[in-house]
């Protein structure tokens, strides 16, 4: 099964594409950089990491906000722990192909047992994010498992992870703002299904579908990133009619009207409305994905 971000990624050519949702007109993005990370991050060239590392916070902080609010709360990171855990146990199972460091055995037992901890106090709603940061970050770590069948030890200590408390205080309050009169939240909603594409979101809340991105360069994911987005909301149509059960709990939702981006640095959003893009269109667009799933 071809997930929606790696098939988009070897589409070079997508002017098919963008004729058959609405032109992209998101919201401007409205001041400076005013929340930058700590230079760790760059002098360790761990872009990558960070950025899964803050959707995992970011969805922590708003459970810590929100805990009435948040619905169905299952993350990535736990499928990737249960492939740990059934990967350290296996014994040469030719369905297990998860490629584990080559550290000692003792120490991955470790790694486990202290990442299900951290999976059990990022559901507790009382477990602060301060108080929990660095299990967080490792237990992000497992999210790699499930996307890349590869798990990557922690590089960042546990004094680097502590520096980005300022930074992300300046995310908590930016989130309380925002969104204190929100009715529904889902984090990381799993929207791909066997039948059509691996997908799962970041974040959506009432109906806006957000992807999250810690990202110095924000126009660029405007201008360039935006198929991915229409992309969700085309398998979202599709679960509606032609899925009577999903993977995850069942996600209350009729429609999503809005579409944007998250942007931890600038500590704001930009967002598109698509109410007007009918469904015939949505579900054109994800007939092209498929049909380019099955040539690539």
């Amino acid at each position: 099964m071809v997930s929606l971000t790696s098939l988009l990624k070897q589409i070079s050519d997508k002017s098919k594409l963008s004729k058959l949702f609405p032109k992209p007109q998101f919201s401007i993005l409205s001041h400076p950089l005013v929340n930058p990370y700590p230079n760790w991050v760059n002098s360790l060239k761990g872009w990558g990491e960070f950025g899964t590392f803050s959707d995992y916070i970011i969805r922590k902080i708003l459970l810590n906000l929100f805990p009435t609010k948040v619905m169905n709360t299952k993350i990535i990171a736990e499928d990737g722990w249960e492939t740990l855990i059934a990967t350290i146990t296996s014994n040469d199972n030719p369905f297990l192909t998860t490629v584990l460091p080559d550290v000692a055995k003792k120490r991955l037992l470790t790694f486990s047992e202290e990442t299900e901890v951290a999976i059990v106090n990022f559901y507790d709603s009382q477990t602060h994010w301060k108080k929990s940061i660095y299990e967080i970050y490792k237990m992000s770590c497992l999210d790699r498992i499930v996307r890349n069948d590869k798990l990557d030890m922690p590089r960042f200590s546990k004094k680097e992870v502590e520096e980005c408390i300022p930074f992300f205080s300046h995310i908590e309050g930016w989130l309380k703002f925002k969104f204190t009169s929100s009715e529904t939240i889902y984090p990381n909603p799993i929207l791909g299904h066997e039948s059509t594409l691996a997908a799962d979101a970041d974040l959506f809340i009432d109906s806006t579908l957000y992807e999250i991105k810690t990202v110095k360069r924000p126009l660029w994911y405007i201008e360039n990133e935006y198929y991915q987005l229409f992309g969700y909301v085309s398998l979202l149509e599709y679960l509606k009619e032609n899925v009577s059960s999903w993977e995850r709990s069942v996600v209350e939702w009729e429609a999503i009207d809005t579409i944007g981006y998250i942007f931890p640095l600038y500590m704001q959003e930009v967002t598109m409305d698509i109410s007007s893009w009918d469904k015939n269109q949505r579900f054109k667009y994800l007939s092209e994905l498929i049909h380019f799933s099955h040539i690539i």
